[in-house]
């Protein structure tokens, strides 16, 4: 599958191409910007529904204090009875 797209690439119009790109930038940016923001959201609740949706794979028990940041959040995984602390920063 992946030579036949990357065939198929090739027959795109340059327009096209930098559209994908474009919006692929633009999401990126947007999502980081989110996940370095919702560390300062005051309610444990939201911020881990927040980082689940993002593909972070977070235990029920486990709880992430405020102001942690997390980048490309679907690398990681917290576990049951883990707690994150003030300020941490975790990086995928």
């Amino acid at each position: 599958m992946g030579q036949i797209r990357e065939t198929l690439k090739g027959f795109a119009p340059l327009p096209a191409v930098n559209s994908v790109r474009w919006s692929r930038d633009v999401w990126g940016d947007l999502q980081f910007r989110l996940l370095s923001e919702i560390g300062f959201f005051p309610s444990h609740h939201v911020r881990k529904a927040v980082y689940r949706r993002a593909g972070m794979k977070l235990d029920e028990t486990s709880s992430i204090h405020w102001r942690a940041e997390f980048h490309a959040p679907g690398c990681k995984e917290i576990g049951p009875y883990c707690t994150t602390g003030d300020s941490a920063f975790l990086d995928g």
